[in-house]
């Protein structure tokens, strides 16, 4: 998925942290999940520091695995996801 094919900012990160599950066992619970997906704008690095927070770990101690989420959400969305960025399907 890219940006280009999603229908929502909500949706783009549902799918990207569903990924995240299945790919590397980083499966957040439901409460994180909607937190993040509600968001309005996330950068890359911040959306590899929240979903390490809801995994309980110190995404300042976890380089190696903040630096692979933030290139897997860099490989789908590019630096940054805003609302704006998602045409309007009401």
């Amino acid at each position: 998925m890219d940006i280009k094919n999603a229908k929502s900012m909500a949706g783009a990160l549902r799918w990207i942290l569903d990924d995240l599950c299945v790919e590397w066992g980083f499966c957040i619970p439901n409460k994180d999940a909607e937190r993040i997906s509600n968001t309005t704008h996330v950068g890359a690095d911040e959306f590899a520091c929240l979903v390490l927070e809801a995994e309980g770990m110190d995404a300042e101690m976890e380089l190696k695995h903040r630096r692979a989420i933030r290139n897997r959400f860099r490989q789908h969305f590019g630096n940054e996801l805003d609302i704006s960025d998602f045409r309007d399907v009401t």
